[in-house]
């Protein structure tokens, strides 16, 4: 009796994933995210002009009329048309905002609250909505573990914390790493960007998907 082939680890993913359904158009999940990052703006802004004057008082005092004449003065010398006052102006000013502790600190303190907003709204969303946004309910489409079932708690916070980052990008190796994968579902296996591989997800069309309850097992 002759000895089966043994299975190679591309066959063995394809087996396990043949009763999935297809993945969601990557079209569609970039509009789903564009939606939910347009709603989480909206947020992030609303909350800004309420609780940051009151959370970074000293900060936002100091740095608001600061930022208030860069941009009179600004507006002021392209008005004019001096191009080289406007280009010695930017030259000192600039790298004396960029280094001003109170506006480095009121920005920090924005960024936080930016990436507290939308991991919080990415992980409870998923979660509770079982794999859905308000952005992929608009789209239609989904969110799955690759057991075909709802993402489960872990997955949910996995994923959350990408798309977190994607929305506040903290330094410019983590900006180039979120545009890179924003790029990763047109060339990857079943459109798979870098979080859904991590975490072990897939997004797929719900019109042509049943929901599965969540495995209690995974959590």
């Amino acid at each position: 009796m002759e000895t089966p082939p043994p299975i190679s680890k591309k066959q063995l993913r394809e087996l396990m994933d043949k009763n999935l359904p297809p993945p969601a158009s990557v079209f569609f999940r970039l509009l789903a995210f564009c939606a939910d990052t347009i709603l989480l703006y909206l947020v992030i802004i609303a909350e800004s002009r309420i609780l940051i004057p009151s959370i970074c008082e000293r900060e936002f005092s100091t740095a608001v009329p600061l930022l208030e004449n860069f941009c009179t003065e600004y507006e002021n010398l392209v008005a004019s048309g001096d191009v080289v006052s406007l280009q010695n102006f930017l030259q000192s000013a600039v790298p004396a905002l960029a280094n001003n502790e109170n506006i480095t600190s009121l920005f920090s303190a924005i960024a936080a609250m930016a990436f507290t907003t939308a991991f919080v709204y990415f992980m409870f969303s998923e979660f509770f909505m079982h794999g859905e946004t308000l952005g992929k309910k608009i789209f239609h489409i989904r969110t799955i573990s690759q057991t075909g079932t709802a993402p489960n708690f872990l997955q949910c916070f996995s994923r959350a914390i990408w798309k977190a980052c994607s929305i506040a990008p903290w330094g410019l190796l983590i900006t180039i790493v979120m545009i890179i994968n924003a790029y990763v579902p047109f060339f990857s296996y079943r459109k798979r960007a870098w979080h859904d591989m991590i975490a072990r997800t897939d997004v797929v069309d719900s019109n042509n998907s049943e929901q599965q309850p969540r495995d209690e097992k995974e959590e």
